[in-house]
């Protein structure tokens, strides 16, 4: 438990605006339901995550957490991953190299089945301004490098928007 209060203290503390404060027993709740081993149902995974992008908050341990439910390692529902895939616009931070390159690896189909959840991916690397994101999505372009005519124009459509239009 420890190591969670460590994650925990990282969270940010009270922001003005629509921003809410991500306590640690809400962190703990997210562990709990997200966490590795959990065998939560999906609704309550699906409510989770939900509640994680609703906070609309950076978060190092609600990155971790998504970022494990949009792996098919430790995640074998799709809709689950997509979903957590999706909410990582909120919670990851912009800029962090560990997280583009876990997304990274979720937007390859060598290692994620699911077009939808590739897709997803790619949109959040577009923003994540980290060299490997961008390197993945100009590789999704590629028919030798995405086997998805639709992943492939989403990549060709973040590439043409410039790619969130960040400094890489």
């Amino acid at each position: 438990m420890g190591r969670l209060i460590g994650f925990a203290l990282l969270a940010p503390a009270a922001v003005a605006g629509d921003v809410q404060v991500l306590t640690q027993a809400f962190l703990e709740e997210m562990a709990e339901v997200l966490g590795r081993n959990s065998e939560a149902p999906t609704a309550e995974k699906l409510a989770a995550i939900a509640r994680l992008d609703a906070a609309r908050t950076v978060s190092p341990l609600g990155a971790a957490l998504l970022l494990d439910r949009g792996n098919p390692r430790f995640e074998p529902d799709p809709v689950i991953r997509e979903a957590a895939v999706r909410a990582l616009r909120h919670v990851a931070e912009p800029r962090n190299r560990m997280s583009a390159l876990r997304l990274v690896r979720i937007a390859d189909p060598a290692h994620e089945p699911e077009p939808a959840v590739r897709a997803a991916a790619l949109g959040i690397l577009a923003s994540l301004q980290v060299a490997e994101a961008a390197a993945r999505v100009l590789d999704s372009t590629r028919e030798d490098r995405e086997p998805d005519p639709a992943v492939r124009k989403t990549a060709s459509d973040l590439v043409a928007r410039g790619l969130a239009a960040g400094a890489y």
